[in-house]
């Protein structure tokens, strides 16, 4: 009898060891699945997501609007007519004229509606081979009166700038219509900010392209430039 029962022991133990072994090796094989990651250079190409290799919806739009805004930018050199003007520019008023001529302007305002002189609408001067980029601040369009299409000057004003500013702005415009620039600077070195009883600068008046400063009463922005389109 004890035989017997030894051997039934011996056989529930080696029963219980193998049932022990073939649940471990049932554990360990979804563990081995999860831990095995193919290479980045095995994974299919149809798991890159579009994002990576083309922009999204909305840098396309923003590259879209930055394209658009550069070419919206007008060459105010170019304009031949009134018409081309109020194509260009929205928010152009007409203004009661005299027997002759009517004037049409445009002015940029502050949020609380006031005139302001220190930002600018974007504009290009494209001319003997050069380009500018002039912001305006004012513009007053002379037209012949009874007609929208014939120009007879157009007046761009800048907005108020400091000396090294206008300087700048003046060097540009000097180069582009190929003015000696010695009387510009040299009027740049003797007036500075000061402009107190300062004297002021203008190129030729009686040329079709021309520039000249203007006075602000501003102590830190005390200039402004007038460019006069005359008609062509």
């Amino acid at each position: 009898m004890k035989k017997i029962l030894f051997a039934l022991a011996l056989v529930l133990i080696a029963f219980l060891i193998w049932l022990k072994l073939t649940r471990q090796n049932v554990n360990q094989t979804p563990q081995v699945a999860q831990n095995t990651n193919p290479s980045v250079n095995e994974m299919p190409a149809t798991n890159l997501t579009p994002a990576s290799v083309a922009p999204s919806n909305a840098i396309q739009k923003a590259q879209a609007s930055e394209t658009n805004s550069s070419q919206e930018i007008f060459n105010a050199l170019t304009a031949t007519n009134l018409n081309q003007w109020k194509q260009a520019i929205k928010d152009l008023k007409q203004l009661g004229g005299f027997k002759y001529n009517q004037d049409w302007i445009m002015e940029l305002h502050k949020p609380d509606g006031k005139p302001t002189r220190d930002i600018g609408r974007p504009f290009n001067f494209s001319y003997n081979g050069r380009t500018i980029a002039y912001n305006a601040t004012f513009i007053n369009l002379q037209t012949k009166n009874g007609s929208d299409s014939d120009l007879l000057a157009s007046e761009l004003y800048s907005p108020n700038m400091n000396i090294d500013q206008t300087r700048e702005l003046g060097l540009q415009l000097c180069d582009m219509l190929q003015i000696d620039p010695k009387g510009f600077l040299a009027w740049c070195d003797k007036v500075g900010n000061h402009w107190m009883d300062m004297p002021l600068y203008g190129t030729a008046s009686n040329a079709r392209l021309s520039f000249k400063i203007l006075n602000t009463f501003n102590n830190e922005k005390p200039w402004s430039i007038e460019f006069v389109v005359g008609s062509p």
